[in-house]
């Protein structure tokens, strides 16, 4: 449980931290940025987050975090954006839920 609390939180500011710096208006975001963001924040989140993975092998473990990431918010992002600008559902808890 204490790997993935912090795996996720690392994994999460992370990749909103790239985004950051990458672009300035949340409404310039592209799948392209999000995806490289993901990538990066799923290899920094699983190289720190997980010691064991030094008997077993950082590489292939950031190798799969890269994939699953890379994917998981960039999908997240792309439909709470929608979802927002469809105009059936605001900047909620509920909107985060769903």
């Amino acid at each position: 449980m204490l790997r993935q609390a912090s795996y996720g939180t690392i994994k999460i500011g992370t990749y909103q931290s790239f985004k950051r710096l990458l672009v300035d208006r949340p409404e310039d975001e592209t799948l392209l940025t999000n995806v490289l963001c993901g990538i990066l924040s799923g290899v920094i989140s699983s190289s720190i987050a997980n010691p064991t993975d030094v008997l077993k092998g950082v590489s292939l473990t950031a190798q799969r975090a890269a994939i699953v990431v890379g994917v998981e918010l960039p999908v997240y992002d792309i439909t709470k954006k929608h979802l927002i600008l469809s105009g059936y559902m605001g900047d909620t808890v509920y909107t985060h839920f769903l």
